[in-house]
């Protein structure tokens, strides 16, 4: 796990750079990892987000995360991605109190957006 919040808040906004790449990486190294142990022939890597971009204690945009994951998987060539999962916190909040026509939006663009992610991957 990369916590993202508690990262930048102690290393500075370059810290979500890094936390990226090494995203992309694992990524990256999922047909590896599934050629060298035959039992995780179903392993998905799922990047999990607390932090979005300028939400850091707020939890992540639904429209930002998986737009973020998707850009690390494609810079590092990776060939799929699995779907991002996002903290319940913050801006999430919404699906769970907010009135119906606003938490299905918000599904909607979070499905939407993981969509289009692992399309472009």
């Amino acid at each position: 796990m990369i916590a993202k919040s508690d990262t930048v808040r102690r290393n500075g906004r370059g810290a979500e750079s890094s936390q990226e790449q090494a995203l992309g990486k694992i990524y990256s190294m999922l047909d590896q990892f599934k050629l060298k142990y035959p039992e995780l022939k179903n392993l998905i890597i799922c990047g999990f987000s607390g932090g979005g971009a300028a939400l850091q204690r707020g939890g992540g945009r639904v429209t930002e995360v998986a737009h973020n994951n998707g850009r690390a998987a494609r810079f590092c060539h990776a060939k799929t991605l699995g779907p991002s999962l996002l903290t319940i916190q913050g801006h999430q909040m919404q699906i769970l109190f907010s009135p119906s026509s606003i938490a299905l939006h918000t599904l909607q663009s979070l499905v939407a957006q993981n969509l289009h992610a692992r399309a472009q991957t």
